[in-house]
Formats: structure tokens, sequence, C-alpha cells
């Protein structure tokens, strides 16, 4: 409970990002994950965890958070999901290969040395097609 549960906790008072654990906050951890969040969670110098709306929540959407930064591509961020909180995400980040246009996992194409390299499916072990000159490769080989 404590691993899937709890958010990594840090000391305020020695500056930013000095991580010091983890914490279970009962609140915090009854909310679910989205890549495409709908709040964004602060720790203050006294210890609270705060949780502000990122945008306009309308009545009946799941308020969610990030449990994994959202500065990796799919490639390095998914593989966290089903091993440290125990679920594959099936966000609209996730499920799409372009990572919502951003491109974030693109790589660079062997056949063609183009940037077009992107999953051919939302699958974590999916082949990698170019969509420049269809190349394969396999997820292993990326």
């Amino acid at each position: 409970i404590f691993r899937t549960n709890s958010v990594k906790w840090e000391d305020k008072s020695k500056g930013l990002c000095h991580p010091i654990g983890h914490a279970l906050c009962p609140l915090f951890s009854m909310m679910c994950h989205s890549c495409v969040n709908n709040t964004r969670y602060t720790q203050t110098m006294a210890g609270e965890m705060i949780v502000r709306a990122a945008k306009h929540i309308p009545k009946g959407e799941e308020i969610t958070t990030q449990y994994r930064g959202p500065n990796t591509g799919n490639i390095l961020r998914r593989p966290d999901f089903p091993a440290n909180w125990l679920f594959s995400c099936d966000c609209p980040r996730c499920t799409d290969p372009t990572e919502l246009g951003t491109m974030a996992s693109t790589m660079i194409c062997a056949g063609c040395q183009e940037p077009c390299l992107l999953p051919a499916s939302s699958a974590l072990d999916s082949v990698w097609r170019c969509t420049n000159c269809q190349t394969e490769e396999t997820h292993k080989n990326v």
C-alpha cells in the first residue's frame, strides 16, 4: 500500500528538490493518474500538500494528477507505471504514438536518417515504424 500510494517528500527548508523520503497523504493518494492531468500539486514549507486545478474541471470530470513527471517521452515514462504503481496508463498521451503531437519519443530512422521513427501502436513492446520510409525496428532495438 505504501509503495503504490506514497509521494516523494522534500525538505523545502534546504532549497528546491531536496528529497528526504516518501509520505502517505491519505486524500492525495485517492487521486488517479493521468499524463494529461487537470491538477498540480506542491508541498509547502509547513509540510502540507496543496493540490490546485491546472484548468477548469467541469462537474463530473475525474480529478487527476501526474504520478510521473511529463518531461520524458513514452518510451521512458510508461514502463514506470506497471513497475511502480501496478497499472498501465491509457491516457490520451500514452495511447497516441505522437504523444499528442509533441513527438517526444520520436527517434531517427536508420533507413532514411530522418526523425520519423514512432511506435506503431501504444503497446509497450510495439514495433517502431518510420512514417517516411516504412522501415521497422523492434522495441528492443530502439
